[in-house]
């Protein structure tokens, strides 16, 4: 058991938190909510690169794989606001913005990791 709340190693595929276990699906399947691509790679894009990678991470040391899965807000007030002010489709902005982050992160080493699906919001797949 952790101490206050922290998780702890439990047996392969039993992860434990405050004491209770959480039962894993093998391999165990992270869905990490994406960027809203309207401007350059900041800070906030790069913790929800870390925090998967660490989830992903904790996970695979009880001997469960992960499959990540990150969607791509392309649909939001912030972005559409974006687009307008310089004169180009939300569509069109969210493409470029989110083209210029998928090349910033592989520089990231939490962001390394091969995601599975990278579905737009605008997806129906």
């Amino acid at each position: 058991m952790g101490h206050a709340g922290h998780a702890t190693l439990g047996t392969p595929e039993i992860l434990g938190l405050a004491g209770a276990p959480l039962p894993l699906t093998v391999p165990a399947r992270i869905y990490v909510c994406g960027i809203t691509p309207y401007d350059v790679t900041h800070l906030g894009h790069a913790s929800t690169f870390v925090w998967a990678d660490v989830v992903s991470r904790v996970i695979r040391t009880t001997g469960v794989g992960t499959v990540l899965t990150r969607n791509v807000t392309d649909v939001d007030d912030v972005l559409t606001r974006a687009a307008a002010e310089r004169g180009r489709s939300y569509e069109e902005l969210g493409l470029v913005q989110e083209y210029c982050s998928t090349r910033t992160w592989p520089r990231c080493a939490s962001a390394r990791r091969r995601t599975r699906r990278t579905p737009a919001t605008t997806s129906t797949t």
